[in-house]
């Protein structure tokens, strides 16, 4: 059996880490758990040391990346573990994880991608779970068929400790996840792989303020990481599958831009590309609400459409304006 550690960065977390660091202690003993609260000015270090004593509390916030690499080495991890456990501290890991990931960890692995489930609290949350289900189930497991995974989440991903001591933490960036994933890639660390039975349960924003600010964050972190690494010039299957994500988000974004010229020039071709589009939709939509039981926000498919048509709109504001967001913590419930 591997040698597994599971980290936890942390800012401003103590209504939620409880819940994440109890989860862990259900498959970690508190000895292998470890936290850094990142400049936190509530009480999440002293949260943190009812469940481990492995916490280290920095009055600077030096951001997610930096802080992470700072408790690695703080603690020498990739020396005493094969492997690390990244969790995030608003997430709560099954209790079969490792077992779900313990046989895929082989010496060609780089790191392993668990399932992310939106815990349910409103009908965002519920959209946030037909998005999950669209990213991961039908494009991470092809993509993870093809060996093109393009993201590493940060909250669900357990990597190779030889992999972590070639990747340069410094890097300033909103995507902390997807600048470790192209570093993979590019200097040919392993084989990152996708495992859906293994589960991690997170809080997603249950504003639209919230809602609006990740989804900003998510989209700028993408094109700050695709022109850090010059995307898709290196010419790897990595490249070119981030080239055709991004033509499929911008293509989209300027359709739904040009909507209202498409509407006046070309009204029945629109109209049914509209339909066509909302149809399938609605068919994800419904199937996530017979999986899950929750039959009460059916209803709200229409703006549900509307939301995934300003996501792609976001898009593109992201792609003219990327260096110019600033990171924005969600509210935490």
């Amino acid at each position: 059996m591997p040698k597994i550690a599971a980290v936890v960065p942390a800012f401003n977390e103590e209504k939620t880490l409880g819940n994440t660091l109890n989860s862990l202690l259900h498959i970690f003993s508190h000895k292998d758990i470890y936290v850094i609260s990142d400049g936190s000015t509530d009480g999440t270090a002293a949260k943190a040391r009812e469940y481990t004593e492995n916490v280290l509390d920095e009055f600077q916030n030096r951001g997610k990346m930096k802080s992470l690499n700072y408790l690695i080495q703080s603690f020498s991890l990739t020396e005493r573990y094969d492997y690390i456990l990244f969790v995030d501290a608003d997430t709560t890991v099954a209790f079969d994880f490792l077992e779900q990931v313990t046989p895929l960890l082989t010496d060609d692995t780089a790191c392993i991608v668990g399932q992310i489930i939106s815990r349910s609290h409103n009908f965002l949350t519920f959209y946030r779970k037909i998005e999950y289900f669209i990213g991961q189930e039908i494009y991470k497991k092809s993509q993870s068929s093809l060996g093109i995974i393009t993201v590493a989440p940060g909250c669900s991903s357990i990597f190779n400790t030889r992999c972590l001591k070639e990747i340069d933490f410094s890097n300033p960036t909103l995507a902390e996840d997807l600048d470790m994933t192209i570093q993979i890639y590019r200097k040919n660390l392993g084989k990152i792989k996708y495992c859906s039975q293994a589960r991690v349960y997170t809080q997603d924003p249950a504003t639209f303020r919230d809602f609006y600010n990740q989804i900003k964050r998510w989209h700028c972190g993408w094109f700050q990481c695709l022109k850090r690494y010059r995307v898709p010039f290196g010419w790897t299957r990595f490249d070119l599958e981030a080239l055709y994500l991004t033509s499929e988000g911008v293509i989209y974004g300027f359709l739904t831009l040009g909507l209202p010229w498409l509407i006046f020039k070309y009204p029945q071709l629109t109209l049914m590309g509209i339909l066509a589009d909302f149809s399938i939709f609605f068919l994800f939509t419904l199937y996530i609400s017979y999986r899950n039981n929750i039959y009460r926000y059916l209803p709200l498919v229409p703006l549900y459409y509307v939301l995934k048509m300003l996501q792609s709109i976001i898009y593109i504001r992201c792609l003219c304006f990327s260096r110019n967001h600033l990171w924005r913590k969600v509210r935490r419930y």
